[in-house]
């Protein structure tokens, strides 16, 4: 998890997981976003490639290996789903929860526990009423 190629940036120091979603804080630090948080999931966003952003980088579009849940079907789009993790299914959308495209799926890993995907988020959400 965490390999990919694309538009990498280094900066926030922040200590990450490989394979996660986070966002990046008004304070120059990252953190994990969340579809149950608009405030989490609104603004720019990237894919950890390490334990540290400053030192591994941060994924904002291209080619990554990411930590996901749900179906992963080539071709098809991939949501943000729960605390980093992308998810191929709005199915679990619940009230107030915030629907956001981050790219499409490439190929599905092992046990769906893991995907290759194409990581370009799309700039809108909706918020489930």
């Amino acid at each position: 998890l965490g390999e990919g190629y694309g538009d990498i940036i280094n900066v926030g120091g922040a200590g990450t997981v490989a394979g996660l979603v986070y966002r990046l804080q008004t304070n120059g630090n990252w953190s994990l976003t969340d579809k149950d948080d608009e405030d989490q999931i609104k603004n720019m966003i990237g894919v950890a490639m390490g334990t540290n952003s400053s030192n591994h980088g941060m994924l904002l579009r291209g080619f990554a290996q990411v930590s996901q849940s749900g179906q992963c079907t080539k071709g098809h789009k991939m949501y943000m789903g729960d605390t980093g993790i992308i998810t191929g299914s709005v199915a679990d959308y619940s009230s107030n929860d915030i629907i956001r495209v981050v790219g499409y799926c490439l190929d599905a890993g092992e046990n769906n526990s893991s995907a290759s995907i194409y990581f370009n988020p799309d700039n809108t959400f909706i918020q489930v009423a």
